[in-house]
């Protein structure tokens, strides 16, 4: 997958699909990776956070937070996670050459964005990861 269709996924998820509001922000991931074709564990983030930190899980690697946004903009599936929050790393609009509907960024802007959008606070509680089936982590 390239970069720009990564994010058209993305895009069409948050501005397409229902979501459970109780469960918004780990809703709205799950159907973005399920669109994607990619595993991604069940539970609460806590337990996620646990399953992806053990290395083993269907081709999630963990990576710098400088990486990951590398990986995005290969179009590789790329989070940034935390007992209490997700984000989803978005491609760089330069590389992939596709600008996010401004009407979708109010609905996804606390779950979808560019790593220099998420502040030093949230980076130093949260762990990066890449999908990285297919692809070499260095």
């Amino acid at each position: 997958m390239i970069a720009s269709q990564y994010k058209n996924i993305i895009q069409w998820t948050v501005g397409n699909e229902e979501f459970d509001e109780s469960v918004y922000p780990l809703n709205i991931v799950r159907r973005i990776f399920d669109n994607l074709g990619v595993a991604f564990p069940k539970g609460e983030l806590d337990k996620i956070l646990n399953i992806l930190k053990s290395g083993v899980y269907m081709g999630w690697r963990a990576c710098s937070k400088n990486d990951v946004q590398k990986y995005a903009d290969l179009g590789v599936a790329s989070l940034g996670i935390a007992p209490e929050h997700v984000v989803i790393i978005l491609p760089d609009d330069k590389i992939s050459n596709f600008a996010l509907d401004k009407s979708l960024e109010n609905v996804s802007s606390d779950i979808v964005k560019h790593i220099s959008a998420v502040t030093e606070e949230e980076s130093r509680e949260m762990s990066f990861f890449v999908y990285s089936y297919g692809y070499i982590i260095s």
